[in-house]
């Protein structure tokens, strides 16, 4: 049903986007620790 391919595609999209978050909230907690560090 193509239904359950939007469910599919959905949920991939969905798990990329955790890991993108994830990576830039990474990203930002670096950069803030080095501007912490230095300051």
């Amino acid at each position: 049903a193509p239904r359950d391919e939007n469910i599919k595609l959905y949920e991939e999209g969905y798990e990329r986007y955790l890991e993108v978050l994830e990576e830039a909230f990474k990203n930002g907690f670096e950069q803030e620790s080095l501007i912490c560090s230095s300051g």
